[in-house]
């Protein structure tokens, strides 16, 4: 999420190049994503911070129109998948939920995962439970794009990589990216 004072600087500098006191000098600009979340990042940032850094604090925001989506679309495509499953259908409701913080919580506060969620302690049961029958299904790209995994850390995601990479019958080659 930008800053508020890029979305800003950005409007004086479309009304001075267009020589026009108009709104981003009257173009038309599209900013998209959801407040809910993505947040500027402050390094050692308090809340407040935050609140003044987000664009929803700028004194502009009360002059965009805002536009909503009204259906989730991956979802609409689950619907048309005959593969489906009701528990591929019910996760994005169930993501929403959580979005918008309608979760239920146990008594001790902490949120109940989705249904086929699981906790794993180790990597190599992940592996064997988001990857099982790799063998059969290498070569099938819908089945392959049906699973991922998720790290918030660099340094696991290298050691799943690897350690799914390994089950890959033949030898398979890392090509790195550069940002």
């Amino acid at each position: 999420m930008l800053h508020r004072n890029y979305v800003e600087a950005m409007d004086r500098s479309l009304r001075e190049s267009t020589r026009r006191n108009l709104l981003f000098g009257g173009k038309c600009v599209l900013f998209s994503g959801d407040f809910r979340q993505i947040l500027p990042v402050i390094p050692g940032g308090l809340r407040a911070h935050f609140l003044h850094a987000f664009v929803k604090s700028s004194a502009l925001y009360e002059r965009f129109r805002i536009l909503r989506l009204t259906e989730k679309m991956r979802l609409s495509s689950l619907r048309n998948d005959p593969n489906a499953t009701d528990t591929a259908l019910q996760f994005p409701k169930y993501l929403l939920r959580l979005e918008e913080g309608r979760l239920e919580t146990a008594e001790d506060g902490i949120l109940e995962l989705f249904e086929s969620m699981q906790k794993v302690l180790d990597i190599d049961t992940l592996c064997n439970m988001v990857f099982d029958g790799l063998q059969s299904n290498y070569s099938s790209v819908s089945w392959l794009t049906s699973r991922a995994i998720l790290s918030p850390k660099h340094s696991r995601l290298i050691d799943i990589i690897v350690k799914v990479g390994s089950r890959f019958p033949g030898s398979y080659k890392t090509i790195l990216s550069a940002d």
